[in-house]
């Protein structure tokens, strides 16, 4: 049975069967958090109050219940990443705010964060194909707001994107598994690494700005 069947059975069941698929989302989202991002069906299903088998009367499969997780999981992350932006004025608290609530999520929800990054969690139909992750996107895209040009110049905001998504994704799953400086240093640190990389990104395409937002 194909994903669109599943949603059709669903869907011919009424309410109560997106109700069912979300409740299993959910359910699936804690086992995740309790047992890491190989959490089976199984795990999935014990949470649901359902049995394995019960849960394909809803989800295709394996592949596409772990897609819907993904893409739950990215929608709200990317809420936050987005808040993150929004509450400041300058450049560099555009960047700081976002690893903040970034590295924060992931220190608080280690397995959710590890299942993302191991699921591609950019590969999803709510980003724009070639863009690497949906922390460095949201970065990038607070570009067109606090760095004025910097989208005509799509291969350094390209640039600026990857190079800032190996960055932080990398950094912050080494930091969960070796702890040794403070979730605040690390969030300093990652700042810090990203403005340098925008800078650069910028002196290639010759627009000069400081980190409180003032010309050079």
């Amino acid at each position: 049975m194909d994903s669109l069947h599943a949603r059709r059975a669903a869907a011919s069941r009424g309410d109560r069967g997106e109700e069912r698929r979300r409740e299993i989302i959910t359910a699936a989202i804690t086992a995740i958090e309790e047992c890491g991002p190989d959490a089976s069906t199984g795990d999935f299903a014990t949470r649901a109050g359902l049995n394995r088998a019960h849960i394909y009367r809803h989800f295709a499969s394996k592949e596409e219940l772990d897609r819907e997780v993904t893409l739950t999981l990215y929608r709200e992350h990317k809420a936050r990443i987005r808040d993150g932006i929004r509450t400041h004025e300058t450049p560099m608290d555009a960047i700081r705010g976002p690893i903040y609530r970034h590295v924060t999520w992931a220190h608080e929800h280690p397995n959710l964060f590890r299942f993302l990054v191991s699921r591609r969690y950019a590969r999803t139909d709510d980003q724009p194909p070639g863009s690497e992750s949906a922390f460095a996107f949201e970065i990038a895209s607070a570009g067109k707001r606090y760095i004025p040009g910097f989208y005509e110049h799509r291969d350094a905001a390209d640039g600026f994107i990857v190079a800032v998504h190996g960055l932080i994704d990398a950094s912050i799953q080494w930091w969960l598994d070796h702890p040794r400086e403070t979730r605040e240093q690390l969030i300093e640190r990652l700042a810090t690494q990203a403005w340098l990389l925008l800078r650069q990104r910028l002196d290639e395409v010759g627009i000069a700005l400081e980190p409180d937002g003032g010309a050079q």
